[in-house]
Parts: C-alpha cells; structure tokens; sequence
C-alpha cells in the first residue's frame, strides 16, 4: 500500500502540477492571486501554533498544498507572454500590418525555400517615429537567400508585415504545431 508520508515531496508536487494544468487548460486572470497565497501561508502557519487541537492536524498540509495549487496557478499565467499588456499583439495590430523591431533568438534554421527564424520583438508600431517597447516572439520566415542566411543569433531585424496567428493542424489526429509553438510561448508567424 502506498504511504503518502513516505513521498511528502511527491504529493506537493502533484498540487503544484496540478496548478499548472489548470493555468495551460484555462488560462484566467484571477485578480488577488497572490494575496490568496499568502493568505494560504499566513493560516497555515496560525493554524500550526494552535496547540491540543489534535483532531485538526491535517489543516496545515492541507493548507500548504492550496497554496502550492495556487502557486503553480500563478507562475503559469504569468509565463505566458500574451497575458502581459506590453505584448506586441496588445499594442498595435499584427493582423493589419505594422512594424516590428526584434532581434533573432536562436540559430536561424535553413529550410528548403525558407529560413526560419525565432525572433524576439522589441518594438512594434505603424510608423519609425510610432515606434513602442513591445514583448513577445514571433516565428519569422525569410525567403532563402544570401542574406537570409547570413542571420545570426543576435542580429536585430525591422520588418513591415502581417503577423498571423498560427493555424491549428487540418487533420484531427495530426501533430498540433500551434500548440507545441503555445507551450514555446510563440503565437504568431510572419511571411517575408
């Protein structure tokens, strides 16, 4: 028989994953997060000093894990980039049209026609003189050329484009790119 007591960071850490399932599978904005975490604390550490009340042992591993649930829960939603007001998506439009300063994030990856790009934005607006600090990445694909792949890790590129959201797969049972791109924390692509 499994003894939980045996395994203690174990059961902790199923809490804290299960926080951060809830986060990936709904991802809302619960307002007062972190007062509610260290609320959680705060009456888990009254309720270890009260004395004789022995019946009531089980309240501060109880209290511990709610908070540890609520903690997963916060550091999830905050890791995504499209939750922050200074995402380039928030800013200005992407869809319509705009111009987007970033620098390249990783190696770029030589494709057949295309060099794919992850580049991390750091300026978005509709004009030079509107342009705003901006966060976020975008996968960026650059027709295959000498000066596409003369791009290294570092460089910093302004492009006028469309940036679109990723599309799901057609085929149900096929590997879903958009989601994995979520879990990257990539949601939008851009064709130059």
């Amino acid at each position: 028989m499994l003894n939980w007591r045996e395994i203690p960071f174990v059961r902790l850490l199923l809490f804290f994953a299960a926080g951060i399932l809830l986060a990936i599978q709904f991802n809302l904005q619960i307002h007062g997060l972190p007062i509610a975490f260290l609320a959680l604390l705060a009456l888990m550490y009254l309720s270890k000093r009260l004395r004789g009340l022995y019946r009531y042992r089980w309240l501060p591993g109880w209290l511990f894990s709610l908070a540890l649930l609520v903690a997963g829960y916060g550091i999830t939603w905050q890791h995504n980039e499209l939750n922050h007001d200074s995402h380039f998506s928030k800013i200005s439009p992407p869809e319509a049209g705009t111009l987007l300063l970033g620098e390249v994030a990783e190696a770029p990856v030589l494709k057949e026609k295309w060099v794919k790009i992850e580049l991390s934005i750091q300026a978005t607006g509709l004009s030079n003189d509107d342009l705003q600090a901006a966060t976020g990445s975008l996968l960026l694909y650059l027709q295959r050329d000498s000066s596409a792949e003369s791009l290294a890790y570092g460089d910093r590129l302004i492009l006028n484009g469309k940036a679109t959201t990723v599309e799901p797969p057609a085929n149900p049972h096929a590997f879903d790119y958009r989601r994995y791109l979520h879990l990257q924390n990539i949601h939008y692509q851009a064709f130059v």
